[in-house]
């Protein structure tokens, strides 16, 4: 390595004799230099996303790190578990504080809060399989399992979420807009970040058993954590009760509160469709699984259309070798690129037409709509050849159903060879994050549509014509843009209500 010549640039010196006028121009063209290519969202940081991303660029905004710090403090009342965990705590998401806090009567900020380490431990153990496995979904009790105020006690509890889906968490804060009357302080850091499922195990982990090693210092019995605790480690190293406890997870089910003839259900719809596609299926309609299972080898299945998927051994082996650190949805676009040049796609819209020469399906397909309606658009594989599938669309529009054709198209790539269902609901799984993914990189590439657009803040008259241009929905060019940063979040949270209205 060439060593620095150690002189001195003149170039690189305080000036002297700057009036206002002048530090002005330079506060108003000061810019963040960073590399595009090392952010997950490039557009948090004023940058253009960058047009060939290399998925094997390590990402500055997204380090994987979850790290909870407490420090002892001391208590007078309560009994003696309270007086023992009451801690200075704080958790650290990547670069995201979320114990972050305004002290409204000290009038100051710091970044933990005074809480029950017992209680918070207590809620991940009791929560664990969930906040492991299920999806996000807008109930209550999803809330209740999902979001740290649960973790009670009397405490003010930071407005946190932990949402898995299968290979990452994503971890959530938003902030206290009002507080309560009375109340002496306000979380203040509004925040959504990922770090893998192995982080959050490993992290949360050590931080149960540092609790339950402070009480068994002390001498107190804890037998509610600690019972907990080995009953999920146990699970954990179970391979066939951890499977069982993940089910019953996706479902939204606590352990051992699934109905004894779903229990007996389930594990036949497994041998019979594969496990990964029963997982798909309960993610999606929880204790209404079997009916949903039976539902569709019926209509949906007798009006299923053939295809055949060339290349197919050849694609699913680079697939398979993708990076196993790749987040599904990098994962998605970069194995629709592989497909697009395997089938001699590396530029330009694909039209119907040639999806249909592709695939060897009729465009009545793409063009009309399904006579019956089904739970979902789901694809069957029949005997052993996986080059060969049916397909059952479960939307009106052509540009919905070319967008259905490709989830199932990227499914059927890289689902386990037993899975004779290819099921794609509208859950936040990682195996539909990865369908959606390739389907938009396929139908509307992100390079492409950006020099489409060719602009940073589109009217929606252009994004409209971008999305006949593309042949897929004003939603989903919307849906692309955000993603990659290129315009803000809260634009699709606009294009959405203004579809409602």
């Amino acid at each position: 390595m060439q060593r620095r010549q150690g002189q001195f640039n003149d170039k690189r010196r305080i000036r002297e004799n700057c009036d206002a006028s002048f530090l002005d121009r330079l506060h108003d063209n000061v810019r963040y230099g960073g590399n595009p290519e090392h952010k997950r969202n490039p557009g948090d940081f004023g940058l253009t996303p960058p047009s060939q991303p290399r998925p094997d660029k390590a990402l500055c905004d997204m380090t994987n790190n979850l790290s909870i710090e407490f420090d002892w403090l001391h208590r007078d009342n309560g009994d003696a578990i309270e007086r023992a965990t009451l801690a200075e705590l704080a958790m650290t998401a990547n670069k995201y504080s979320a114990f972050e806090l305004e002290d409204l009567t000290a009038k100051s900020i710091r970044k933990s809060a005074r809480v029950s380490a017992y209680n918070l431990a207590v809620w991940f153990v009791s929560n664990w399989w969930k906040l492991r496995w299920e999806p996000k979904r807008t109930t209550y009790e999803w809330d209740f399992s999902h979001k740290i105020g649960a973790a009670g006690g009397g405490y003010l509890w930071p407005n946190v979420s932990f949402n898995g889906d299968g290979a990452t968490i994503s971890i959530q804060s938003e902030s206290t807009l009002f507080p309560a009357t009375g109340q002496a302080i306000r979380y203040i850091n509004n925040f959504s970040t990922i770090i893998t499922a192995e982080e959050f195990e490993t992290k949360i982990g050590f931080f149960v058993e540092s609790v339950i090693a402070r009480l068994v210092d002390l001498g107190i019995n804890a037998p509610e954590l600690v019972g907990l605790w080995k009953e999920v480690y146990a699970e954990r190293q179970d391979l066939e009760l951890s499977k069982w406890r993940k089910l019953e997870a996706i479902m939204g089910f606590d352990p051992d509160e699934v109905p004894d003839h779903i229990v007996v259900g389930l594990k036949d719809a497994s041998d019979n469709y594969g496990a990964g596609a029963v997982e798909e299926v309960a993610a999606a309609s929880q204790g209404k699984v079997l009916d949903i299972l039976k539902e569709l080898s019926g209509a949906p299945f007798a009006e299923s259309t053939g295809l055949c998927m060339p290349q197919f051994d050849v694609l699913q082996q680079e697939i398979s070798s993708l990076g196993p650190t790749l987040f599904p949805w990098q994962k998605g676009e970069e194995a629709a690129r592989i497909a697009r040049r395997a089938w001699h796609l590396d530029e330009g819209s694909v039209s119907t037409k040639y999806l249909s020469e592709i695939f060897g399906f009729r465009q009545e397909l793409i063009n009309e709509p399904s006579k019956s309606r089904g739970p979902m658009t789901v694809g069957y594989r029949e005997g052993g050849a996986l080059d060969h599938f049916k397909i059952f669309l479960n939307t009106s529009y052509p540009a919905n159903r070319r967008f259905a054709l490709m989830r199932i198209v990227g499914d059927n790539l890289t689902a386990s060879p037993d899975d004779k269902l290819l099921p794609a609901p509208d859950i936040k799984t990682h195996r539909q994050k990865f369908q959606r993914a390739f389907a938009q990189e396929f139908l509307c590439p992100y390079d492409e549509l950006k020099e489409f657009i060719g602009s940073t803040e589109p009217e929606d008259e252009k994004i409209e014509d971008a999305a006949r241009h593309f042949e897929v929905s004003p939603l989903l060019v919307t849906s692309v843009l955000v993603n990659k940063g290129h315009i803000a979040r809260a634009s699709l949270d606009e294009y959405g209500d203004r579809v409602a209205a």
